[in-house]
């Protein structure tokens, strides 16, 4: 390489292809071998375990690395449920704010009108 200018940036542009390269790589899996992904990524493992520390650290893959095993688990049932944890917790607090607005309407203005309960059944006359 004699262009400085590309010299100065070729390391940062190569880490980050392989950073994109490999979340595709790893989405489908819920396990794999370092020693898989440095192959496919054409480099050492220890530059692979980099990466992945990097993507765990930032939130971008929701895993961990087994160092004596040299594996990458990742934590698919976990984030799905963190998911669902989430929408029920929004849906509730949605519902919430209706109660409270329906409660304040109610209560508000010309007084309270009487709830229909069981013992309340209109007579139909057929």
């Amino acid at each position: 390489m004699d262009d400085s200018f590309i010299r100065a940036y070729i390391g940062e542009l190569l880490r980050s292809l392989r950073t994109q390269y490999l979340i595709d790589l790893i989405k489908p899996y819920t396990r794999l071998e370092l020693s898989f992904l440095g192959k496919q990524l054409n480099v050492e493992i220890e530059e692979v375990e980099e990466l992945l520390i990097g993507l765990i650290l930032e939130g971008k893959v929701e895993g961990r690395i087994d160092q004596v095993g040299m594996r990458l688990e990742l934590d698919r049932k976990q984030s799905l449920e963190k998911k669902r944890y989430a929408a029920l917790n929004k849906w509730t607090e949605a519902l919430e704010a209706v109660h409270g607005a329906v409660v304040s309407k109610t209560s508000s203005g010309r007084g309270v009108e009487p709830m229909m309960t069981e013992s309340y059944i209109p007579s139909r006359d057929y």
